[in-house]
């Protein structure tokens, strides 16, 4: 059986901004954390501009949506 590893987003000590991390490393891999994660997704804006954009593509990538989603 597989382990499922640690994911969320995370508030580095010296950080503005809140990233998303995945075995220890932020998506926008500017950062390395081991503190607590929260695994809510909702969109803030303390969140990093890249880490956002990367989880919200990994996210409608999941879901089989256009990325990025066109005007109707």
């Amino acid at each position: 059986m597989t382990e499922q590893k640690p994911e969320g987003w995370g508030f580095p000590m010296r950080s503005r901004k809140a990233h998303y991390f995945r075995d220890m490393f932020s998506l926008c891999r500017k950062w390395a954390y081991t503190g607590r994660l929260d695994s809510h997704d909702q969109p803030s804006k303390d969140d990093c501009a890249k880490c956002r954009k990367l989880r919200d593509k990994e996210l409608h990538a999941r879901r089989g949506d256009r990325w990025p989603l066109e005007n109707a």
